[in-house]
């Protein structure tokens, strides 16, 4: 069946050709016709001969023309068609890998928190033991508000998220995303880092600030084993937010789709990283509501390094 599309198209120009040569055909037999009953009347008029070869013209290039801009028009509706077809594709693969990934990201949490309360109500542990497993188990459920969170904000943030403008400093700012970030795993792999005035005070989106680091650390510290950078800078009327890791990078051809929504690398079906397709395209319409950029550069040797510019007052 996925041979059908193809073959009525062919079928549809064929029928576009072939209907032309018969309209051009059939007009060149009545000009042989009329022409030749002139000859047979021994008709000298050369006003009746002007107006048969006029008529003759006019015919041939009105369906050369129309056969053209047809055919034009027939193979750009289709391409327009093909094109709306592949885009709705990909967004419903898109979709059918984000609801693949969303279970998993759900169940995963909720299975840990119920295996550490089955664990604690079941066995009497020491006291070391029941710390390292609440401390687990709050991990998960900060991990499954996370991802709720996350979902929230996608399907809301053109409509309901406003820009906040809260006055600040580089130094206030950097320990509000540490104290925010203070339970996520791997904190310790973070290496914060700021450059301008420490003290100088200026207004930016602190909470738009903290989602776009967030996510980016998030992703950074998912595919790097190494250490992590994130680094602060005052520009003139700007905020620079600078994430860079040395995990395996992005491909050049990837890059004009990570910020799509629902959007992740690979196959889901056979993915081993945790996550939702959500992440970059929350930073992309965070940077856009904060009349801001973003670029994606490689680090060195390998890794990621995404630069944030974001308005300030």
């Amino acid at each position: 069946m996925k041979w059908a599309p193809w073959i009525i198209v062919v079928y549809m120009l064929a029928a576009l050709c072939w209907w032309t040569y018969l309209l051009y055909s059939k007009n060149e037999v009545i000009y042989q016709q009329q022409m030749a009953i002139m000859l047979l009347q021994n008709n000298q008029d050369q006003a009746n001969i002007a107006m048969i070869q006029d008529d003759y013209l006019r015919q041939k290039t009105m369906i050369v023309g129309e056969g053209i801009v047809f055919g034009i028009a027939l193979i750009s509706g289709i391409a327009f068609l093909y094109a709306a077809y592949r885009k709705t594709l990909k967004y419903s693969q898109r979709q059918n890998n984000f609801l693949l990934s969303v279970t998993h990201e759900l169940k995963s949490p909720l299975a840990s928190i119920k295996l550490a309360f089955e664990t604690i109500k079941k066995r009497a542990l020491k006291v070391e033991q029941n710390q390292m497993i609440s401390e687990n188990g709050i991990t998960e459920v900060d991990r499954l508000h996370d991802q709720v969170e996350n979902i929230l904000m996608a399907t809301s943030i053109d409509q309901q998220y406003t820009v906040q403008l809260q006055e600040t400093t580089l130094t206030s700012l950097i320990e509000e995303i540490k104290i925010k970030r203070h339970n996520r795993p791997m904190e310790n792999r973070i290496t914060y880092s700021f450059d301008g005035n420490q003290n100088s005070s200026f207004k930016v989106d602190m909470h738009g600030c903290f989602l776009i680091c967030d996510n980016l650390l998030g992703n950074a510290l998912k595919y790097s084993q190494e250490d992590v950078t994130l680094n602060l800078k005052k520009n003139s009327d700007s905020l620079e937010i600078r994430v860079s890791d040395h995990g395996p990078g992005i491909e050049e051809k990837e890059h004009k789709n990570i910020f799509s929504r629902f959007y992740r690398i690979g196959n889901e079906e056979t993915r081993r990283s945790k996550g939702t397709g959500l992440g970059l395209y929350i930073v992309k319409r965070i940077v856009d509501k904060n009349n801001g950029s973003i670029q994606l550069a490689n680090n060195t040797p390998t890794g990621t390094i995404f630069t944030i510019e974001i308005q300030t007052k």
